[in-house]
């Protein structure tokens, strides 16, 4: 009997430790696959958005500068928008220019975000129904 309480405890124990193996093994392990996007090379559709938070609106003119532009999609809502933004304000501060799309946001809850984490955005554009996602 003591042999069989034994296999009992070191069953599940050599499953775990064969589970854990394995995802180390696939952790560090490169991707092989890269999934382009569909959009890329492809032209941006026209778009008009109205300003929010005492910032101007963005339209497809805004980005057609010829310099690079970064578009940064955010919300108040949105934890990793929050994450990111020390990271938006210290590129903006070494002089890249990025613009935003407030997406299905309250402007108030917009302006709120802003006061809390920094407006790195030249042009913030509100997008209250999300169609620059589609």
């Amino acid at each position: 009997m003591p042999g069989r309480f034994r296999l009992v405890w070191l069953l599940p124990l050599l499953l775990f430790a064969g589970l854990v193996a394995l995802m180390a093994n696939h952790l560090g392990a490169p991707q092989q696959q890269v999934i382009r996007s569909q959009m890329v090379g492809k032209p941006l559709a026209p778009f008009a958005l109205e300003g929010v938070a005492g910032a101007p609106g963005l339209s497809l003119a805004d980005l057609q500068g010829g310099g690079p532009v970064l578009v940064n999609i955010f919300a108040s809502w949105c934890l990793p928008c929050a994450v990111e933004a020390p990271q938006l304000q210290a590129l903006q501060t070494r002089g890249a220019v990025i613009h935003g799309i407030a997406l299905r946001d309250r402007p108030q809850d917009v302006e709120a975000f802003l006061a809390r984490h920094g407006n790195p955005f030249g042009r913030i554009g509100q997008d209250p129904g999300g169609r620059m996602m589609l």
